[in-house]
């Protein structure tokens, strides 16, 4: 009898602790990235370079990591939710950040044609192989940059 009781007790324990677990997890958001050192500084047109070049070994070095970008802003998007992207580039190709979910204005100063810094999580590059759209590298959770690394 003892040892039901034992038995129940540690099994109702281990049972509201597993609970307690997935529910933490289930509600878990994503820190900002705006603490977040990047792993690289580097220009929109050099990292486009790098993924036209060699896209095996870009991807190797850039997806998954936090990078901050410096270009020029081509626009901003909003979207049916409300969620922004910024949109840098000058030429058909372009680097789309999705700005994180607590952003729904981007700086006042930042307007098309200006020089801009984005921190975010690169998460792919779309080939244009026809030629005719261009290529996009694709960021996410994105923050505005430290614009004392712009070029």
């Amino acid at each position: 009898m003892e040892k039901r009781i034992i038995l129940g007790t540690m099994i109702l324990t281990l049972s509201a602790a597993g609970i307690g677990f997935g529910f933490h997890e289930y509600n878990r958001r994503n820190s900002s990235l705006l603490d977040v050192r990047p792993s690289f500084h580097v220009a929109s047109d050099q990292l486009f370079a790098a993924f036209e070049r060699d896209e095996m070994t870009a991807n190797i070095r850039f997806l998954g990591k936090i990078v901050q970008v410096n270009g020029s802003l081509r626009g901003i998007e909003l979207d049916h939710t409300g969620r922004l992207t910024v949109i840098i580039g000058s030429g058909p190709s372009n680097i789309r950040c999705s700005m994180d979910s607590g952003y729904h204005a981007v700086p006042v100063d930042w307007s098309p044609g200006h020089p801009v810094a984005v921190k975010g999580l690169v998460t792919g590059f779309n080939r244009d192989d026809s030629g005719l759209i261009g290529s996009d590298i694709e960021l996410s959770r994105c923050v505005p940059g430290d614009t004392d690394r712009l070029e």
